[in-house]
């Protein structure tokens, strides 16, 4: 609310046209993430450069067109079950929280999408795998096999989080000439007083 509410807030620029391929793109881009939580990135988003111009994200937003479709069924599909009533609000678990960062009301943010932005619609979707685990025993095995899979990604992922340093460097390293990711790596090794380090970071972005 803050975001939408508050003064110079942006993005207002940006017609509606714009703000749909944006949230179709966020859309797929979130999917992405659920679906393949590895080698993480705090710089990539639903949108990509093209010949040195951003554009939205082809993928993404055919990605985010099949999840609407997905998410549609999964609700109709829902309404048949005897417990429909605890499947849908799951669902409505995973796509409220998701509505008022897919940028349908300008953020005015830097950003265009965030992974802790799945923080909340993670409960709906946790809340779905257990149903699906309870109601399957070869639901329960693929939800433990998945549990154990994404354990072994966060343990890795969370090694990056170690420092400034380790953070903007595995960021240089996942997309070179990043300019952002460059300067953040030079103030922190300009920081830590290793001044020729910082310097090597800044001319990389």
């Amino acid at each position: 609310l803050r975001l939408w509410m508050g003064e110079g807030a942006g993005g207002g620029s940006e017609d509606m046209g714009s703000r749909l391929a944006l949230g179709l793109s966020a859309l797929g881009h979130y999917l992405h993430l659920l679906v393949w939580p590895f080698d993480l990135s705090v710089m990539v988003g639903p949108r990509e450069m093209v010949g040195g111009v951003e554009q939205f994200s082809t993928l993404w937003m055919g990605a985010g067109f099949l999840l609407m479709i997905f998410t549609g069924a999964a609700w109709w599909r829902a309404g048949k079950s005897s417990d429909a009533h605890g499947w849908r609000s799951d669902i409505l678990w995973f796509i409220l929280p998701l509505l008022p960062v897919l940028h349908l009301i300008p953020l005015g943010t830097p950003w265009t999408a965030a992974a802790r932005y799945l923080y909340l619609p993670l409960v709906g979707v946790c809340s779905l795998c257990a149903r699906w685990a309870a109601r399957d025993s070869r639901g329960a095995m693929a939800c433990a096999v998945l549990a154990l899979a994404f354990a072994a990604g966060s343990w890795n992922h969370t090694a990056h989080f170690e420092s400034d340093k380790a953070l903007w460097t595995h960021e240089l390293e996942r997309t070179p000439g990043n300019v952002t990711a460059a300067e953040n790596l030079g103030h922190a090794f300009y920081r830590a007083g290793e001044k020729k380090e910082a310097l090597d970071a800044w001319t990389q972005g």
